[in-house]
């Protein structure tokens, strides 16, 4: 038995179905549905769609075996994984930045899209002076004299 035949099968015993009836509702004979079931007939796109929408039941599940509930689970991990990736994003920028990050952050945030522009601007001509780099030897920022 192959296995789409399988769920059919699945599906009609669960509605407590004979294989005539479940035929009958679908518009196939009893045995079309067995040959489904036991794997000598493919199951077309018209009919999964057909049986789909006659039972309440995800084409998804029938093509595959994994339900909606599933997919949605899977969407969930990711969409919580991607979530996570910008959590630690903005703990290294915390790192970076420390307590002048909130500052930093509520300032930006109080400007317009000129004004963010222009500090973005600011910010990567004032990086691009030696002296204001970490590297550069009148870097007071490591030393507490």
């Amino acid at each position: 038995m192959n296995e789409i035949g399988n769920r059919v099968k699945e599906l009609r015993l669960t509605l407590g179905l004979t294989q005539e009836e479940f035929g009958e509702k679908i518009g196939l004979k009893k045995s079309g549905i067995s040959n489904i079931e036991n794997g000598t007939r493919n199951l077309s796109i018209r009919n999964i769609k057909l049986i789909s929408k006659t039972f309440n039941v995800a084409e998804t599940w029938l093509i595959s075996g994994i339900s909606d509930e599933t997919i949605n689970n899977w969407q969930d991990v990711a969409t919580n994984s991607k979530l996570q990736d910008k959590v630690n994003a903005i703990e290294k920028i915390k790192d970076t930045f420390g307590s002048d990050f909130v500052t930093i952050i509520e300032s930006f945030d109080e400007l317009n899209n000129k004004g963010k522009q222009k500090a973005i601007d600011y910010v990567d001509d004032i990086s691009s002076i030696p002296k204001y780099k970490k590297e550069s030897p009148n870097d007071d920022s490591n030393n507490s004299k």
